[in-house]
């Protein structure tokens, strides 16, 4: 043991550097404190004067890519609404401008399936929803914003979804997936950022002095230019134009770098609704196996003469109607083993299959011709299975409604009874979706039930259908005419 006089000078010694260190630590501090205190004060002051009124990156990105807004507001009626140079793409819809504290606002995203097509709005789901949360939950007021685009893909939803973000929204929904091969142009995707950065570089970008930097150094810089290229403003669909069908082929445009970008978009903008606290409900779109043959059907390499004759002769007997069935399914097979993609091939024998019962034979081989399309117009199994796991990954809640309609369908499998035509659902299945959005907005916590929900729904549903007159029907009839013209490669 030291003496006592020693180890009173080791303690004293080693008391007098603690203070040293703190001292130091101290100054450091109040030094980055002073430092600081010019941003800060700067900060407040853009802060008390609103200033700049700066758009987020994603938005700066899509204004760059030709995306104008969507809603402009309407001072006489203090309402957004949807832009009229707009109307071309999506249907009339709007909100009030200021929310009052018992309302609740749900933004709908995607493509010409969350507009209602063949139909329009008044039967979409997002209209079915908004009639069951009003008349189920009648505590609050809600607005189901319908923007759903025709043909609009992950990487223009994107830039709506950002804008919404800006709206107050109580949660956004978002059904896409089926119009990522729909154009023709090379697109922009947003970046996948790791969980850990998303929240610091969100601090970031609202603080206002950065807002305003940025809008200084770089409003003309060449990140404008470079991006201006990605997309038009129009959504420029190959079977918009005639011959559009004809750029089809099984490998153009490549099907897993188109999937790859759908994946990041997707989960980017989860991201970005979490970022924002914002609750998002992410649908897996439903498809049409049964009554919808593939759009295009090309080999994916080249038959040599003996083999396309060989093939010729299997697919004259599988295509003859008198022929026995027994004599057409081994055509087909025989067709099928030269040609094993051929998405043709795959629904004629599915279609066969499921006459004679062999579900599970009708069900692989119906999922082979939709995923094998040439032309692909609907979601792709594989694309399916990735939005399922973005959803388990992200925790989100996830309405698969591929899999809800083959719990309502023959077999299990998904045809003309919850299907107008490929991709869009019958008034009845849009009203199915909307029924199990409700339940996940409960289950969810998002609201709760008070009331008779399904006597109160099944009633304003009857009350919006009578609402209706024959030629709005008429009119959708006359559109999926038209749609199935498009789909066909005979643009107008």
């Amino acid at each position: 043991m030291y003496p006592i006089n020693k180890a009173s000078k080791h303690i004293a010694r080693a008391g007098f550097w603690r203070v040293c260190r703190a001292r130091g630590i101290a100054f450091r501090l109040i030094a980055l404190a002073i430092g600081l205190l010019p941003l800060l004060m700067i900060e407040s002051t853009l802060w008390v004067l609103d200033l700049p009124r700066a758009e987020s990156r994603i938005e700066a990105i899509g204004e760059a890519n030709g995306t104008r807004r969507l809603f402009l507001l309407n001072r006489a009626t203090g309402r957004y609404e949807i832009a009229p140079d707009r109307l071309n793409l999506f249907r009339p819809d709007s909100f009030v401008a200021e929310k009052p504290a018992d309302l609740r606002r749900v933004f709908v995203l995607g493509g010409s399936t969350v507009q209602g097509r063949p139909y329009q709005i008044e039967t979409a789901f997002s209209t079915w929803l908004g009639l069951a949360l009003q008349s189920c939950h009648p505590r609050h007021r809600w607005e189901v914003v319908n923007c759903g685009g025709v043909s609009y893909a992950s990487y223009r939803v994107a830039a709506i979804l950002d804008e919404v973000l800006q709206y107050q929204p109580d949660a956004i929904i978002l059904y896409i997936g089926h119009n990522e091969f729909l154009e023709r142009q090379s697109f922009g995707q947003l970046q996948r950022l790791p969980d850990w950065l998303v929240p610091s570089l969100s601090a970031v970008e609202r603080m206002r002095t950065f807002q305003l930097l940025r809008s200084q150094i770089f409003a003309d810089a060449a990140l404008e230019p470079s991006t201006r290229e990605l997309l038009t403003h129009n959504v420029d669909a190959l079977l918009d134009n005639q011959g559009g069908l004809a750029e089809y082929h099984p490998d153009a445009p490549p099907r897993e770098a188109v999937e790859e970008a759908f994946a990041d978009n997707l989960d980017a903008m989860i991201a970005y609704c979490r970022q924002r606290n914002v609750p998002v409900i992410v649908c897996c779109p439903a498809r049409n196996l049964v009554d919808c043959p593939p759009f295009k059907s090309e080999p994916l390499v080249p038959l040599d003469d003996s083999d396309q004759r060989a093939f010729d002769v299997a697919m004259a007997t599988a295509t003859d109607e008198q022929a026995a069935a027994a004599d057409r399914i081994a055509a087909l097979r025989t067709a099928q083993a030269i040609d094993p993609p051929n998405p043709s091939v795959a629904y004629r024998l599915g279609r066969l299959m499921l006459q004679a019962g062999e579900i599970e034979t009708a069900r692989q081989q119906l999922t082979l011709a939709a995923d094998n399309d040439s032309c692909p117009l609907r979601i792709r199994s594989s694309m399916q299975s990735q939005i399922r796991a973005i959803a388990a990954q992200r925790q989100v809640p996830l309405l698969d409604v591929d899999r809800l309609m083959q719990s309502h369908s023959r077999n299990g499998l998904v045809g003309a009874k919850w299907m107008v035509d490929h991709v869009h659902p019958t008034v009845h299945g849009h009203q199915m979706i909307a029924d199990a959005l409700r339940e996940i907005f409960v289950d969810q916590r998002l609201t709760t039930s008070d009331v008779d929900c399904q006597s109160n729904r099944e009633a304003a549903y009857a009350d919006h259908l009578r609402s209706l007159d024959e030629s709005y029907f008429v009119r959708g009839q006359q559109r999926l005419e038209g749609l199935k013209q498009w789909a066909a490669g005979r643009a107008r």
